[in-house]
């Protein structure tokens, strides 16, 4: 396995670690229309049953597991969306730890859709910081997140209007706070673009991306992020 391969793989850990939430808002849908028989005729009275088959990801690897394992072996680290980061990855003490050390040592840090959530989780008091905000507390929040690695960072990330068109269909509620209000309040150069259009911005060793429909556009910048970090890896 070669250094590149396992940096994909430290991102898809990282994800897992949300895993009931991140599935969920991936496979939210209704089905409507008709069976019909080879004829062409309506069958009535058809049940259709649809079965989750990703049963690999029942028993993800704990980031603390990857932590032990070393991280210096990593050459990058990306985190995806869906409401997944904002339930527990945005305060997770193991989630700070990767988050600093790909800081540290200037690692490409690739970070889509709700994912640059878990930014939040470097700064020193995470989850004063994360309470504070669920309470509305804004200067409680703002003081809590002094010192964030993070702070004067040009970022993007899910904005209000999207999360606001979202919500309701995905998780039949409100969020606790929106993600572009709280990394703002945190001390982020926060940026959006309007509604589903893809946005990307990169800031030293951080790629943010928007939405989903970022996608192809933050992996255009984080391609030759990871190239020129493993060449100058190779000179040193």
């Amino acid at each position: 396995m070669n250094k590149f391969t396992k940096a994909m793989v430290l991102a898809l850990l990282l994800a897992l670690l949300a895993t009931p939430y991140a599935l969920a808002d991936d496979v939210y849908a209704k089905i409507r229309g008709t069976v019909t028989d080879a004829t062409g005729a309506v069958i009535a009275g058809v049940q259709v049953t649809a079965t989750n088959t990703l049963t690999g990801l029942k028993n993800p690897t704990r980031i603390s597991d990857v932590i032990a394992s070393g991280l210096d072996q990593y050459d990058g680290v990306f985190v995806p969306g869906g409401h997944g980061p904002m339930m527990d990855l945005l305060d997770d003490p193991d989630a700070g730890t990767v988050m600093r050390h790909f800081h540290e040592t200037s690692k490409p840090t690739a970070v889509l859709c709700h994912g640059p959530i878990s930014l939040l989780s470097a700064s020193p008091n995470s989850k004063e910081v994360v309470a504070a905000l669920a309470a509305g507390d804004v200067v409680g929040a703002r003081a809590k997140a002094e010192g964030w690695i993070y702070a004067g960072y040009r970022m993007t990330i899910f904005s209000t209007a999207e999360e606001q068109q979202r919500e309701p269909l995905e998780i039949g509620g409100k969020v606790l706070f929106y993600p572009d209000f709280a990394l703002t309040t945190a001390g982020g150069d926060v940026s959006v673009a309007a509604p589903w259009k893809s946005y990307v911005l990169q800031d030293r060793e951080l790629i943010s991306g928007q939405n989903p429909f970022s996608d192809q556009a933050l992996l255009n910048l984080l391609l030759p992020a990871l190239s020129a970090k493993q060449k100058l890896q190779k000179t040193a």
